[in-house]
């Protein structure tokens, strides 16, 4: 009997992108750097004898305050290269690859010139099914086999899709003008989904925030749910398989529009996104881990085999608050914004804990009316309860920020609460040593010394009838039949007749 069993390949790396930015005629000089940020994406990737290729690009943007008095923003694109070596992959059914940033910094290296450094990481993570043969005792005849049934995962379909959603946004009546989009972000959940055969039908939403800059020079924000419907075409996908669906915002793009009075009011808003559709399941396989030849001689080949049962998913959410400061008094916060990281896993016996992450910026205005940018990173946790019998766990966690809010409790102290959800795929992990073959030598007959047509034998509780049947070499149904004894094991101690087959 051979099954497939699924296997995880993981790589990463770091990428280490710096550079300078000469600020352009029409633009004030720099007096001094607000923020820097870097949006990292995968442009493409592709798996060719046993390599991962992995082709990226990543956004620099530099928030500076002018010295005349106004907010710039500073852009440049990057493009960089990652390789991996990953055994097996050029057998992959499955691929991910993600990309984040670590660090990033901006700095003036003059008041025309911005530098900045980003430290960015790749990872990809290769799913690659491998066969694995056992010795099934199902239809045995020479053998008297000790079976185990096993749950084994299995990846029974994965698609790639290219998703594009868009929509207007309005502004709210009294809100200022846009006279330039500063940065635009979105996080996609996933609100309903049903799995039918070969296709996945979802809905979700993409909260989206657009930050902008009013005609008189003040930073604004505006927030908006764009609900879409899809249906994922997927290979393989049926109603007993669980799906999972990981969304990659690819890019946000938003242009200020004119309302019917001509008002720069509206927003067009279009999202590119790719969403990574994967059904798993798990497949039942009875391989013996003990077999015996009643009759003849015989030899059995063990092997210890491991292997992953999937869990299914967890969702799980943390809601936590902190707080960031500034030396400067602060008059008004202009947006508070966040992205939530897994920061890793632990576990302690039956409980699995989820590190997260939530790296906040606060934009506030100082008593000068000139905006400083805020930057702390809290650190929060879930947890579960997994098998205690499992000898790991892996999990494949993905965490999104649900909700941030904002208030001022002192001169320089902003208040932030924040709730984080965390959706996460379980795998525990197994070992058990199984027969991969076994063979009876059939002109080789087993010699008893004890020429008995029965023997008996003084059991006691708990005992199974296999190891007392391969102690005398004696059939298991026998035994059983003789006994009384349906679930294999003896109840109680008590007198136990092994009939002995004749040669």
């Amino acid at each position: 009997m051979t099954v497939m069993k699924d296997a995880a390949v993981d790589a990463a790396a770091e990428k280490t992108l710096e550079g300078e930015i000469v600020i352009p005629d029409y633009l004030g000089d720099a007096a001094r750097v607000i923020k820097a940020e870097c949006r990292p994406r995968i442009i493409s990737k592709k798996v060719s004898e046993g390599r991962l290729s992995v082709d990226c690009g990543a956004e620099i943007c530099v928030w500076y305050w002018s010295e005349d008095s106004a907010v710039r923003v500073l852009r440049k694109n990057e493009e960089f290269y990652e390789e991996f070596t990953l055994e097996g992959a050029e057998k992959a059914v499955c691929l991910r690859a993600a990309v984040k940033t670590e660090f990033v910094n901006g700095y003036a290296v003059n008041s025309r010139k911005i530098g900045y450094k980003a430290v960015v990481a790749v990872s990809a993570r290769c799913s690659v099914k491998k066969a694995v043969s056992l010795f099934s005792p199902e239809g045995q005849t020479a053998f008297e086999c000790d079976p185990e049934l096993l749950e084994i995962s299995d990846l029974a379909a994965s698609a790639e899709k290219n998703v594009s959603v868009s929509d207007v946004i309005e502004l709210s009546q009294g809100r200022g003008e846009i006279k330039e989009i500063i940065k635009s972000d979105a996080t996609v959940f996933t609100t309903e989904m049903k799995s039918i055969t070969n296709k996945i039908i979802t809905r979700g939403k993409a909260e989206t925030k657009v930050i902008y800059l009013t005609p008189d020079g003040n930073i604004e924000s505006v927030a908006a749910d764009i609900p879409f419907t899809q249906i994922i075409d997927i290979s393989g996908m049926d109603e007993s398989s669980t799906a999972d669906l990981r969304y990659t915002v690819n890019s946000v793009t938003a242009s200020p529009r004119a309302d019917e009075n001509g008002n720069m009011c509206r927003i067009s808003v279009e999202l590119d996104l790719t969403v990574l559709a994967r059904g798993y399941r798990n497949v039942k396989a009875q391989a013996a881990v003990d077999a015996f030849s009643p009759a003849y001689a015989y030899e059995l080949k063990k092997e210890k085999l491991c292997y992953e049962r999937f869990d299914g998913s967890v969702e799980l959410s943390a809601s936590d608050r902190g707080f960031a400061e500034t030396s400067e008094t602060v008059a008004a916060v202009s947006d508070a914004s966040g992205t939530a990281v897994i920061t890793g896993v632990r576990r302690e016996g039956d409980r699995v804990t989820v590190g997260c992450a939530v790296n906040c910026a606060v934009i506030v205005k100082n008593s000068a009316g000139e905006p400083v940018a805020l930057s702390r990173r809290f650190e929060t946790s879930v947890s579960f309860e997994a098998d205690p019998a499992a000898e790991s766990v892996r999990l494949e966690p993905e965490a999104k920020l649900v909700s941030l809010s904002y208030s001022i409790t002192g001169d320089g102290r902003i208040d932030v609460r924040y709730e984080v959800a965390v959706n996460a795929l379980v795998f525990t992990s197994f070992s058990t040593e199984v027969v991969v073959s076994a063979e009876a030598d059939e002109e080789t007959p087993y010699v008893r010394k004890n020429k008995a047509p029965l023997v008996i034998y003084y059991a006691k509780k708990g005992d199974r009838i296999f190891d007392i049947a391969k102690s005398y070499r004696a059939s298991l149904k026998a035994v059983s039949d003789a006994n009384g004894i349906a679930d294999g094991r003896i109840s109680a101690d008590r007198t136990v007749i092994i009939p002995i087959i004749k040669q």
